[in-house]
């Protein structure tokens, strides 16, 4: 390829989308050519669509150099996250890929209900009369009267007028404020509100007031909760389920993630960008199905790590 010109530039984005792979430089110039841009654009257009984009090519052009340098950096921090691959049922005891059996302390599993042979010979049942799938989103031809019928159940219960049904709750917190606020309005929150709340309210572009956490739930929560705060961990006050041990240090919340493992607790480092900086934790999450020698296990593991660590 011919040297491009130099690009003077301003405070812009510029992204590119091709083979999976998304391309994000930052452009500093008030005059900045786009002929460059557009070039290397089209040459990548035009080279996946002949045989695919393959390394060399993509180093070629630059563009490589970057992410790697990006990824090399996460890795010396200890940042680098790996996948941990179940290979059982989801319950409050999994076993994983590797043969290991571990407690888990961070599903959303709350009532137990994920391995519930009820709950799953009834979805078995709804196959031989809804089918597999619905192939389709909800306003072209993926709204069956099942949905209607649950939504309207939910409208009673809550004493609403009507619910729309999502996917998933990520997709309804951030499909819900985009479509009802604006940069006029805000938001009070909590401060450790779910990351979709956040993105819901970055999308639509509102201010974000935020107050300190006050939550609730049962038994199985106020237990741990106790045996934590006796353990000497940071715990916000408060009976909700999901329970973060705060820890600051991003590089503590990930090592003792993997020393947790260890010792037979499933449980996740939760740090920036996820969480604001500073504010690093292992978010657990208590079940209705954790038993109470589970819960005894998980602050013993907890404190023996901690204290390893420290």
């Amino acid at each position: 390829m011919r040297p491009h010109k130099p690009l003077l530039c301003d405070v812009r984005e510029s992204s590119l989308q091709c083979g999976g792979c998304r391309v994000r430089s930052r452009l500093e110039s008030k005059n900045y050519q786009a002929e460059p841009i557009m070039k290397t654009m089209q040459a990548l257009v035009k080279k996946e669509a002949k045989d695919g984009i393959d390394r060399d090519f993509m180093r070629g052009l630059g563009i490589l150099e970057g992410f790697d340098v990006g990824l090399e950096t996460i890795k010396a921090s200890g940042l680098w996250k790996s996948e941990r691959v179940i290979a059982s049922d989801q319950k409050n005891d999994i076993t994983l890929a590797d043969g290991s059996e571990v407690i888990n302390m961070c599903a959303n599993n709350y009532l137990g209900l994920a391995n519930n042979r009820e709950v799953i010979e009834a979805a078995k049942a709804s196959y031989d009369t809804w089918g597999f799938g619905l192939s389709s989103v909800r306003f072209i031809c993926g709204t069956q009267s099942i949905h209607k019928a649950l939504e309207q159940k939910v409208s009673e219960f809550l004493g609403m007028e009507d619910t729309i049904l999502y996917a998933a709750c990520f997709d309804a917190n951030t499909g819900l404020f985009e479509t009802i606020l604006n940069k006029e309005d805000a938001v009070v929150s909590d401060e450790l509100n779910h990351a979709s709340i956040i993105d819901g309210v970055r999308l639509c572009r509102a201010l974000r007031l935020r107050y300190k956490n006050k939550d609730r739930l049962a038994e199985n929560t106020r237990y741990f909760r106790e045996g934590m705060k006796q353990a000497g961990f940071h715990i916000e006050d408060g009976e909700h389920p999901i329970v973060p041990v705060m820890l600051g240090e991003a590089e503590l919340a990930q090592e003792m993630s993997r020393k947790l493992l260890e010792r037979g607790i499933y449980a996740i480092g939760f740090f920036y960008p996820i969480v604001p900086e500073g504010k690093a934790r292992i978010r657990t999450q208590i079940s209705a199905a954790h038993t109470r020698e589970d819960l005894d296990t998980a602050i013993e593991a907890f404190s023996q790590t901690y204290a390893e660590l420290r």
